[in-house]
């Protein structure tokens, strides 16, 4: 992950009370976000991997959470303020994909290795679906994909096998 600010550690599918209980965690160990250090930021994911049992955590950008991110009402980062926190950061909260946003997405099956816009090459040992948002490419696990995201008409996606074919 970038250390120069404009790096941020998403932690996906969480559910409000999860992100509230995560809060309360980030607020007990610091008090404003700009004194995180690298052993509060393990003990907080570790807490969220451990505790929450919240495991589809990555690095993405400050970027990515302006353009493509909206917080949502009443999330956990309008409580730190309202308790006189230091958690007024625009990218830290509960948020949600904007939904006008439709992507471009395709299955690729087998083992591979994805380098794009992450810090860090993802893995796929059982296939994965890339992704392509306005110019931006990610890959995402088939289970989650299937989880979090629908068609453009508002239809569940049932299987990865049924998205257009990635062939090297």
């Amino acid at each position: 992950m970038a250390t120069d600010g404009s790096g941020v550690i998403m932690i996906n599918e969480a559910t409000r009370s999860q992100a509230t209980q995560l809060h309360q965690k980030v607020c007990e160990l610091v008090p404003r976000l700009a004194a995180l250090t690298p052993a509060s930021l393990k003990a907080i994911l570790t807490y969220a991997r451990e505790a929450l049992n919240l495991s589809d955590i990555y690095n993405s950008t400050r970027t990515y959470v302006s353009e493509k991110l909206l917080p949502v009402s009443d999330s956990v980062s309008d409580s730190g303020r309202e308790q006189g926190q230091n958690f007024a950061d625009k990218a830290y909260g509960l948020m949600q994909r904007n939904q006008q946003i439709v992507c471009q997405a395709m299955y690729a099956p087998g083992q591979f290795l994805l380098t794009s816009e992450a810090e860090t090459a993802q893995v796929f040992q059982q296939g994965g679906v890339i992704v392509e948002q306005q110019g931006s490419i990610r890959g995402i696990q088939p289970d989650v994909f299937l989880r979090t995201y629908q068609l453009a008409n508002g239809q569940p996606i049932h299987r990865v096998e049924d998205l257009a074919l990635y062939s090297p």
